[in-house]
């Protein structure tokens, strides 16, 4: 995909350093989040992948200000270039899509009247929202006679379109960030790439930035501009969608696009990668994928790699550039 940011293309609305999340829990600290660098250019949908476990929706929530009160967040931020406090500036110019669009929609208000108070509460309480553009705003993302949804329950509603109607609560914030986490993993095939393609329309139309969280590749290739692959709380590697996808340089992408269903011949059994994402227990020493790599080298074992591109054994961010990067010893062997 495609997307035309517009006027701002290549200026980063976001900039984020060494973003770390830990959790108190009765067993000792776990580090979710570890020393993450990502920039984010206005108008570019980011995607964030990887397994359950890696530390995505840590990130990303710890950014919004959504961290549970267990959690202590480190890290610096930059919002359009100013230097920001992590704690609360992406709050009034970011809104968050939800995994669960039944949960995230209050049961006992109508469609229309959520979109009301969230609109009111974006425009400083003083109850001057027009109804007609709440029902323009459900056009927009696609629901079916707006009117009658603005009146409707959320159970009233199918799957699709109650997501369509979470998307439009995010809308009414009129945010310059919005956060989708796992937006479409409630929903059918056919209704997912809906909800994609709508996404997609709305960064080109809006020029809005997008963090796009998943654990599915195939969501990621048709939506994602840039991508930045996790691994046990950190950035493993980053780079555009097609080149990470169709050629990537880190052992953990590569292992988890073979074990992508629909990548193998039919007849022949499934890969996956053996054991589990590190919990963040226990402090790491060398590569933290390296336990479950089938190229690891006693080397990797001792020295954390940082990212890298080519021979280049220089520290560098996972940002809106055009470099494609990966945390491997390998990189610098020009393997």
């Amino acid at each position: 995909m495609s997307v035309s940011p517009g006027t701002n293309a290549g200026r980063a609305l976001l900039t984020v350093e060494d973003l770390r999340v830990t959790f108190a829990t009765p067993t000792g600290p776990v580090r979710a989040v570890q020393g993450v660098d990502m920039d984010v250019d206005v108008g570019q949908i980011l995607g964030i992948v990887g397994e359950s476990g890696c530390g995505k929706s840590a990130a990303v929530r710890a950014l919004l200000g959504l961290s549970p009160g267990s959690a202590v967040v480190e890290g610096r931020i930059h919002l359009n270039g100013e230097p920001s406090d992590l704690s609360g500036a992406l709050g009034p110019v970011s809104s968050m899509i939800y995994q669960n669009p039944g949960a995230a929609l209050n049961p006992v208000f109508t469609v229309g009247r959520q979109l009301e108070m969230v609109a009111d509460a974006a425009s400083g309480g003083n109850g001057g929202v027009d109804r007609s553009d709440l029902v323009d705003l459900l056009s927009e993302v696609g629901l079916p006679e707006p009117e009658r949804a603005m009146s409707s329950y959320p159970h009233e509603l199918s799957g699709g379109m109650r997501q369509r109607a979470v998307i439009a609560l995010a809308l009414a914030q009129n945010p310059a960030l919005l956060v989708a986490d796992e937006p479409t993993t409630a929903l059918d095939v056919t209704t997912q790439l809906q909800i994609l393609q709508l996404l997609r329309r709305l960064c080109r139309q809006r020029n809005l930035t997008v963090i796009f969280v998943s654990h599915d590749l195939a969501v990621i290739r048709e939506v994602c501009d840039r991508v930045a692959v996790m691994y046990a709380g950190r950035v493993v590697e980053t780079g555009a969608t097609s080149a990470i996808l169709d050629a990537p340089s880190h052992p953990y992408t590569r292992a988890l696009l073979e074990s992508t269903p629909g990548r193998n011949n039919i007849g022949q059994v499934l890969k996956t990668i053996d054991g589990q994402v590190p919990d963040g227990r226990s402090e790491i020493t060398g590569c933290p994928f390296a336990a479950r790599c089938d190229q690891v080298e006693d080397r990797c074992r001792d020295w954390t790699p940082v990212l890298m591109t080519g021979g280049d054994n220089a520290d560098s961010n996972d940002g809106g550039g055009s470099g494609h990067r990966a945390a491997c010893l390998l990189i610098g062997d020009g393997s």
